[in-house]
């Protein structure tokens, strides 16, 4: 007599059903969870758009309050720009001026891969950069830095950023020091035991 083969029993109907009940509530709350996520998402996106909205209402009023003081007082807009722009550089300079001496910067002659430049530009619409400071190397604009490379303060070049010309001129290059190394850390670092290094054994 053959061994046969013993037949796994199938649930019954009242299993079944509590299977498709089970699948059901599991079902529902995943629906509820995703429907409490989309609600607080919902009302974060709501929050962000009342604050951004504020501070557009704030800009225009400030906007129209500005041209109405330069109207009433008869100031000459040109020469109200111009000193605004005075003020926004000496800020902007004594920023830059303590980030060298945080950083231990000094002034460079000719800009190189690793250099720190700062630039200002023209652009068509009046969206030129102001003033701009960044490590060339971490530029992450190809473009810009075979542009500047080599350059001199003072030089200009033509770039396209953004899809927008921007007519750029160099004013100002930094260069990170090396740390200095002193005589004696030079003979600590000499006498101090090599690490990892393997001593080979003559084999027998």
């Amino acid at each position: 007599m053959k061994p046969g083969f013993k037949q796994q029993a199938l649930p019954s109907k009242k299993e079944a059903m509590r299977a498709v009940q089970n699948e059901l509530k599991n079902l529902q709350m995943a629906v509820r969870i995703n429907q409490m996520m989309t609600q607080q998402l919902i009302q974060q996106f709501q929050r962000t758009d009342r604050d951004v909205q504020n501070i557009v209402n704030i800009l225009n009023d400030l906007q129209y309050r500005t041209l109405a003081m330069i109207e009433v007082a008869g100031t000459n807009k040109d020469q109200l720009d111009a000193k605004a722009d005075e003020l926004k550089l000496k800020d902007y300079n004594d920023a830059s001026d303590r980030e060298d001496a945080e950083k231990k910067y000094v002034p460079g002659d000719v800009v190189k891969a690793d250099s720190i430049v700062i630039i200002t530009s023209d652009a068509e619409g009046n969206k030129g950069i102001f003033r701009s400071k960044f490590k060339l190397s971490e530029a992450n604009a190809p473009e810009l830095q075979a542009a500047l490379e080599g350059k001199k303060v003072g030089d200009r070049a033509k770039v396209t950023l953004n899809g927008l010309e921007h007519d750029i001129e160099l004013v100002g290059i930094r260069e990170e020091t090396v740390p200095e190394v002193s005589v004696a850390d030079v003979a600590v670092a000499a006498e101090a035991p090599t690490v990892g290094t393997l001593n080979a054994q003559p084999s027998a």
